[in-house]
């Protein structure tokens, strides 16, 4: 397994950083939890706010679903580090059969789209073993 070495605050641009997590019967507790410390540990490297980096959660399992979104509609409370971090832990472990492709497609259709606060910022994306910043 490799290093993933992040460095404070990677960004001073608006991004959206959005985290699918597989939350099926084929991750164990322990590597399901491994998936949110990753993940918070990434978000601790952006500036979190509502003008710069905006964070969203999805989880793919029988029960996929967008766990909070960039423009959270109840109170906002995706906007600061700490809050992206509890909300990470409350994610839930459903178990059950793996639907990445459902994942996938609630991502695209109720995260990243204005459905779920998605604004007009740069995407970074992976197409054929190549990486392009766009919009």
């Amino acid at each position: 397994m490799g290093v993933i070495a992040l460095s404070e605050n990677t960004t001073s641009v608006p991004v959206e950083l959005g985290f699918l997590f597989d939350g099926s019967g084929q991750i164990s507790p322990s590597d399901f939890l491994s998936q949110i410390d990753i993940a918070k540990k990434i978000a601790d490297t952006f500036n979190i706010s509502d003008g710069l980096a905006r964070v969203g959660a999805a989880t793919d399992s029988p029960n996929t679903r967008v766990l909070f979104t960039f423009n959270n509609p109840l109170d906002g409370r995706n906007r600061t580090p700490e809050a992206v971090k509890q909300l990470l832990d409350k994610t839930p472990h459903d178990q059950g059969a793996a639907r990445l492709g459902q994942g996938l497609q609630t991502v695209d259709s109720d995260l990243f789209s204005p459905k779920g606060g998605s604004v007009d910022v740069s995407k970074v994306r992976k197409e054929k073993e190549n990486l392009h910043l766009g919009h």
